[in-house]
């Protein structure tokens, strides 16, 4: 926990093959989980938190990693919406992972056969990092896109969207933009957000 803490938030850490060669000595556990990878500018932890909802009102079981921590890291690995205590490790039917900043570069990035790739809305964020168009940006989140795995993605900016379609298209995986006449809000409020998909 120390070592994590440490290292400087927005610089380069260790390589994916670092995480790539830690997976193989651990036995490649991420191959045997449904995992759904979160990217993007803003929404990355609503998506997450919304998603984690649904599955786990589906019945399933479900771990949530998000980044970064407020008080302890243990914050970051969620399963069934509590925290992990310091012992305990389980199995979970799905993994929901967010990835930190960017996408093609960022940890989480390693997962070869995701569910599904979901990348939220994209603005300009951590510039000096991921390049300083929108068109930049939304390449380094495209990053997370796999060959062949569906990607839903925020299809309000289409400077963005048509990276991320391209990419998708690239790589043969097929592609769903989320946009205004395909849900309606009824409400938000304290308790939360609620909405209702299949309106357009």
């Amino acid at each position: 926990v120390n070592y994590i803490e440490e290292i400087p938030k927005f610089t380069k850490k260790t390589s994916l093959d670092h995480t790539r060669r830690l997976l193989e000595r651990l036995g490649h556990p991420e191959q045997g989980m449904k995992i759904i990878h979160v990217a993007g500018t803003n929404g990355k932890g609503s998506v997450c938190s919304f998603l984690n909802s649904m599955l786990m009102e589906g019945g399933y079981t479900c771990g949530l990693f998000t980044s970064p921590h407020l008080v302890k890291i243990n914050e970051r690995f969620l399963i069934n919406n509590r925290m992990t205590d310091d012992e305990t490790f389980l199995q979970v039917d799905f993994v929901i992972l967010e990835t930190g900043m960017g996408g093609r570069l960022d940890a989480t990035n390693v997962v070869e056969k995701p569910l599904a790739c979901i990348i939220t809305s994209i603005s300009r964020d951590h510039t000096e990092y991921l390049g300083d168009t929108i068109r930049q940006i939304a390449g380094e989140k495209a990053g997370i896109i796999k060959p062949g795995v569906p990607v839903i993605y925020d299809g309000h900016n289409p400077e963005a969207s048509a990276v991320i379609q391209a990419r998708a298209e690239e790589l043969g995986s097929p592609a769903y933009a989320l946009t205004e006449n395909m849900y309606q809000r009824i409400r938000t409020d304290k308790n939360g957000i609620r909405f209702r998909f299949g309106c357009g």
